[in-house]
């Protein structure tokens, strides 16, 4: 089916979920992301909300679009001395509650910071030191890092740093420590590039190997005449100098500096993308377009909202107005209505096709485009109202299938006929699909196995059915060309087996559908006959072997 958007976004509960992390919110900012892909639908993707509370960030919560709801998914609490960050404790969403994940302890001196990481493990465990050290000019000269190993802090890796008179860095060396020879090795080493302006202008990174630097990976810049990068250049090294690229950018800045465009080239291909923005400077909206060295191109689009609030804003109600569904799927819709004075009531008209019209996200079963609108009233009778439009697009209904069972056990000639209202141009998908051919409205070639036919259409609206193909359960794979032929199956007394040239030492091994053996028959004649007497009712399995190979296997059904 087509992929479907409720653009319900659900801030159910909201305030009480901030005040339940036991603060005082002062006021709630909201980002929101929804993203299209190849001009289908908008799906929403990301929900980030931030509280404040005496003019400081107190959390952070995000969220995740799932089954067209948001989820929790984590949350970060923040606590201060003074106006200096001491703690943030991370926790993660288990379905049911906050389940704590890691602590991050921040202690700030005059000449170095250290954070401490720990993990929740029933209690709090140290897991990782970082010390940053600071030379006289306030830079942040070495970056230490040590790892909580048998109860002590032992060390893992660095990065020092060297710094030009504008304080502009020029180098970051990188080590790790070696724990069996108790000494410091060079892993990476950066060079920064700059210009007569003391601009950066690239960044070289080499590896120490055997007992050198090597250049590795380098990025260049360009800057226009304000001052912004204009073109960056990344390149691996080919043992002479940088002409083995892997991507380059060129940007384009609007009035006020920020990035307006942004061309990539990449090995696979090439991509544009275009920023906008809103007045008051946020991201809203980014468009990729993007197009590989087979010529495949793919577009997509990723647009923000943002909300800042008080703790009593006024009623607000928000609706998108891109629905696109198909004529044989149901989809919910809804409204983002936060604000105003609890409870809120919500009435939809006109009310076809919905399973409720006094609900914030009924579910909608159309069968061609209605355009909607939805009042959302609060209890002091404060109102908003918008209307959105549902685009419906046509299914293709599958009248019947015809299935064509296999004509013996372990033969692959199973086959369904598709019927549909649709005489334009549609294509049938298998789910699983064994090897089998679709040709037309036929699907040849199937073994016995339980399937889903799906058809989809130019409008791309999927339609799925399942059925199932059976085995002959008289008949078995034919054996040196002869079909080996099993009758009367099911059998009440005793069947017989129809082998016309039965092969040296072959026996036949009755099991139960546990895998027991039940007794062995010898195959000396062209016609042996199985007797029932000694087996209860039921399915039984036999194994046709040839000396130590398998012939055939088959099902025998026992009932009295």
């Amino acid at each position: 089916m087509k992929n479907k958007l409720s653009v319900l976004i659900i801030l159910c509960s909201l305030f009480f979920s901030i005040e339940s992390f036991g603060q005082n919110v002062d006021s709630v900012a909201i980002k929101i992301s929804r993203y299209n892909y190849e001009n289908s639908i908008w799906e929403y993707r990301n929900q980030t909300i931030d509280s404040f509370s005496n003019g400081v960030k107190s959390s952070e919560l995000t969220r995740t679009w799932s089954n067209n709801s948001w989820v929790n998914s984590n949350l970060d609490i923040f606590s201060y001395t003074g106006a200096f960050l001491n703690q943030k404790i991370s926790q993660n969403w288990d379905s049911t509650q906050w389940l704590n994940d890691k602590r991050i302890i921040y202690m700030i001196s005059p000449s170095l910071d250290s954070t401490i990481e720990q993990h929740w493990n029933g209690a709090w465990v140290n897991y990782n030191l970082t010390i940053t050290y600071r030379d006289i000019r306030n830079l942040d000269s070495l970056i230490l890092n040590k790892r909580w190993i048998s109860l002590n802090w032992i060390d893992f890796k660095k990065a020092e740093y060297t710094f030009s008179p504008d304080s502009s860095v020029l180098t970051q060396l990188n080590s790790v420590w070696d724990t069996i020879q108790l000494q410091w090795y060079y892993s990476t080493r950066y060079d920064w590039l700059n210009d007569s302006l003391e601009r950066d202008t690239g960044v070289i990174i080499q590896t120490y190997n055997s007992a050198m630097w090597q250049n590795y990976e380098g990025t260049f810049y360009t800057y226009d005449s304000l001052g912004n990068i204009n073109f960056e250049f990344i390149a691996r090294w080919n043992s002479f100098d940088w002409s083995n690229w892997r991507e380059y950018h060129n940007y384009t800045y609007d009035s006020l500096n920020r990035i307006s465009f942004e061309h990539i080239g990449f090995i696979p291909g090439l991509a544009d993308i275009t920023y906008s923005y809103d007045s008051l400077g946020n991201l809203i909206d980014i468009f990729v377009h993007s197009e590989t060295m087979s010529g495949r191109v793919n577009e997509y689009n990723t647009h923000w909202y943002y909300f800042t609030f008080p703790d009593s804003p006024e009623l607000f109600l928000f609706v998108n107005d891109h629905y696109y569904t198909c004529s044989l799927d149901s989809i919910p819709i809804g409204a983002f209505a936060f604000g105003g004075s609890n409870p809120l009531s919500f009435n939809w008209s006109p009310s076809s096709g919905l399973s409720s019209d006094t609900v914030e996200n009924p579910y909608l079963f159309a069968a061609s485009t209605t355009t909607y609108s939805i009042t959302v009233t609060d209890i002091n009778a404060n109102s908003k109202s918008a209307g959105l439009t549902i685009n419906v697009f046509k299914s293709t209904e599958i009248l019947n299938i015809q299935s064509n069972n296999t004509s013996c056990i372990g033969c692959n000639d199973g086959k369904f006929i598709i019927n549909t209202n649709d005489t334009s141009f549609y294509y049938i998908t298998l789910h699983p699909n064994p090897g089998a051919t679709i040709l037309n409205d036929t699907i040849f070639n199937l073994p016995p196995g339980i399937y889903t036919i799906c058809v989809r259409n130019l409008n791309d609206c999927v339609n799925c059915v399942v059925d199932t193909i059976f085995d002959d359960i008289t008949f078995v794979k034919e054996y040196s060309n002869e079909k080996i032929n099993l009758y009367p199956n099911p059998f009440t007394s005793s069947t017989e087996l129809y082998i016309n040239y039965p092969g040296e030492n072959m026996v036949l091994k009755v099991m139960d559908s546990f895998g027991r053996l039940i007794k062995t028959i010898k195959i000396d004649s062209a016609v042996t006959t199985i007797s029932g007497n000694d087996l209860s009712p039921g399915t039984y399995f036999g194994i046709l072997q040839s000396g130590n190979s398998i012939v055939a296997r088959l099902k025998l059904v026992y009932i009295k």
